[in-house]
């Protein structure tokens, strides 16, 4: 079928010249239609209509072989989009009565002027356009009903895997957990770790989340073939999709193998599955997510992008990354406001940025990451309002994030927001004219748009500006850190709604 603007029209008549009336009687291509060669008889347009299904065919409705009204007949049915006008005599009103019956929507009659083909053309179109909104709007409508359906079903067994003292939860639990006990007579549970996917969903749009989730929800049942299987998002992790398929462990390799290389391309970023051990029985799923999260704090930092497969037991025992001294270190580097330093002991020191050399497992990264977040936080609560503890709180969640989502990248950012929450500029330096029109632009940019899920990565990328030096050129330039003046711009808004 053709687009809306540019629209295929047949003309069937057995007459040869009424075809060649009707091919000269307008200039189709300025009015946005594609003429398609006539056809002499009825068959021959059924042909052509099969081959070119044509948005609308102008047919005689007395032809040798098949008639008009046979031809509609046939057309009809298979193809109720195709606008059919019947072409007739004066003193043929049966026939066009039965043209109309069989699913023609109107009727020409000979002789035909321009403005009679015009005015009907534009019924048709009127017709096409109004069908083909009606369809968009259906389909529109019933994907909302299988995201909201698939929200639904993720919320359900989200719930399978956490524990929760409601009482009332627990024996609806319970009761969901018989009914999947008869679906599945063994299951094993993968676990995938999306990295950078929190990043993705919160520069999304309102609708766009919700949609990126379902996608890849779809790309990982896609890959699971031979056996019955369930997939989720974790509503507690977002950033955690778990498949639950009867086939066995071994047989599981190839289809995570697969979703990881599917899902780099879809979202840019690395992903890591977690292969449990079979289960004979749907009631140990929240033994099944716990053993799969064991292997993640178990496994490297850096096997992002890997599969992992998850054993009997699992040692996670864990080496402290960050010494008491170097603790100190970093509070002594507070405490005499010196940046450098405190970067030099994070770095050079405790080495975080040679995570992956160093082979730190998951749970040490994490438990560094929220030692540091404890210390910064820690520092800002004795000199800062109350107010602006606020954006140093959510810096804070942020940060274990990107741990979870293993975004070193991320987590750079973050630390250097955090940063500058407890640090003072260091010698001021003067911007530049260039710098101070980026600043004012991300200023502007904000105060349009802070009901958006702004970060200092986001807007660095916009604005062409390197991440950390707009951090500190903004808090310089406004006096405020760019994440609390964001902070500040929401609760003003909402204290004037």
């Amino acid at each position: 079928m053709a687009n809306e603007t540019n629209f295929k029209i047949l003309v069937a008549d057995d007459e040869y010249w009424i075809r060649e009336n009707l091919r000269n009687l307008l200039d189709w291509h300025e009015h946005s239609f594609v003429f398609l060669e006539p056809a002499e008889d009825g068959e021959q347009a059924l042909e052509v209509i099969l081959a070119e299904q044509p948005d609308i065919v102008i047919t005689d409705i007395n032809m040798p072989f098949l008639s008009g009204i046979e031809l509609i007949e046939k057309v009809h049915g298979e193809y109720p989009e195709i606008v059919f006008i019947a072409l007739s005599g004066y003193s043929d009103y049966d026939n066009v009565r039965s043209a109309l019956v069989a699913g023609a929507t109107d009727y020409l009659l000979k002789p035909i002027s321009k403005v009679d083909m015009l005015e009907i053309l534009a019924k048709a179109v009127d017709s096409i356009v109004g069908g083909r909104r009606q369809q968009l709007e259906q389909k529109i409508m019933q994907e909302k009903l299988r995201i909201a359906s698939m929200s639904a079903i993720d919320r359900e067994l989200s719930q399978l895997i956490r524990r929760t003292n409601n009482q009332k939860l627990n024996e609806q639990i319970q009761s969901r957990l018989m009914e999947y006990e008869l679906d599945f007579s063994g299951f094993t549970l993968v676990l995938f770790r999306t990295a950078g996917l929190a990043r993705i969903l919160r520069q999304s749009g309102e609708k766009e989340p919700d949609e990126l989730i379902c996608r890849i929800k779809d790309l990982i049942l896609s890959q699971v073939h031979t056996s019955k299987s369930l997939v989720f998002n974790c509503i507690y992790k977002n950033n955690e999709f778990l498949l639950i398929s009867e086939a066995d462990p071994s047989k599981l390799e190839k289809v995570c193998g697969n979703v990881i290389r599917t899902l780099k391309d879809l979202t840019g970023f690395p992903a890591t599955a977690l292969i449990g051990k079979y289960y004979f029985s749907f009631s140990n799923i929240r033994e099944a997510y716990n053993d799969a999260q064991l292997s993640l704090f178990a496994g490297e930092f850096s096997d992002a992008g890997k599969i992992v497969l998850a054993s009997e037991s699992q040692d996670c025992s864990a080496t402290k990354r960050m010494t008491a001294e170097q603790e100190n270190h970093l509070q002594h580097a507070i405490a005499n406001q010196n940046r450098s330093l405190f970067k030099k002991v994070l770095f050079e020191e405790i080495r975080l940025q040679d995570c992956a050399k160093d082979k730190w497992r998951f749970i040490e990264m994490r438990q560094t990451a929220d030692n540091i977040a404890w210390i910064l936080r820690n520092a800002s609560t004795s000199n800062a309002k109350a107010s602006q503890l606020l954006p140093m709180d959510n810096l804070a969640e942020l940060l274990q994030l990107a741990v979870d989502s293993f975004d070193m990248d991320e987590m750079d950012s973050i630390l250097e927001q955090m940063l500058d929450e407890v640090f003072e500029p260091e010698g001021q330096p003067k911007q530049s004219e260039s710098m101070r029109q980026t600043v004012a632009q991300v200023k502007e940019y904000i105060d349009i748009h802070y009901f958006e899920d702004l970060s200092l990565n986001t807007l660095s990328k916009r604005f062409l500006a390197e991440s950390s030096y707009l951090s500190k050129a903004f808090k310089q330039a406004v006096g405020d850190n760019l994440m609390l003046y964001i902070a500040k711009k929401e609760l003003s808004a909402q204290k004037n709604t």
